[in-house]
């Protein structure tokens, strides 16, 4: 499935998915998080809600990296919304966001200029000792410059500047 995805071939990944159900093969946890990331990278939004649904039909909870995905894919796709959304719902399943979750979400609020939800999730890094790298450093700088948030951008140069 995966090669078929990465050829473009998304018919015929989902035909072999299909194929899979209906000869009675469990899909695992690296199949439904494979199929996401071809449906969502393909624009397929739709299949993608449709194999979460699967997911818990089947009881093939989601993990950290089906959650990325997730993110990933609706942020890509201009829907910060639901990839916040997404986010929420890893925590409310008892996973912990790890340093991807994390950073995709960031760099999706920084170019769209959400200042304040960038901010909450910086507090959150912080809190988790997660360090915020140098791409993820110019990416908020440039939000804040581009918010008009200059003494911001420049205080927020300064503090990470210091650290090296």
């Amino acid at each position: 499935m995966d090669m078929y995805g990465k050829a473009g071939q998304l018919q015929d990944a989902s035909d072999t998915f299909s194929r899979m159900l209906g000869e009675g093969v469990f899909p695992t946890i690296v199949t439904f998080n494979t199929m996401i990331h071809i449906c969502g990278n393909n624009g397929k939004f739709e299949e993608v809600d449709s194999l979460t649904k699967k997911m818990e039909e089947l009881r093939c909870l989601p993990d950290t990296r089906t959650y990325n995905i997730l993110i990933s894919l609706y942020a890509k796709h201009h829907n910060i919304t639901s990839a916040g959304s997404y986010f929420s719902k890893m925590k409310e399943n008892g996973l912990k966001p790890d340093y991807v979750s994390y950073h995709t979400l960031l760099y999706a609020f920084s170019i769209r200029h959400m200042v304040g939800e960038a901010e909450d999730l910086i507090s959150e890094m912080n809190e988790l000792d997660f360090e915020i790298d140098e791409y993820m450093h110019s990416a908020l700088t440039r939000m804040y410059i581009e918010a008009g948030m200059l003494q911001k951008s420049w205080s927020w140069f300064e503090r990470y500047h210091r650290k090296g």
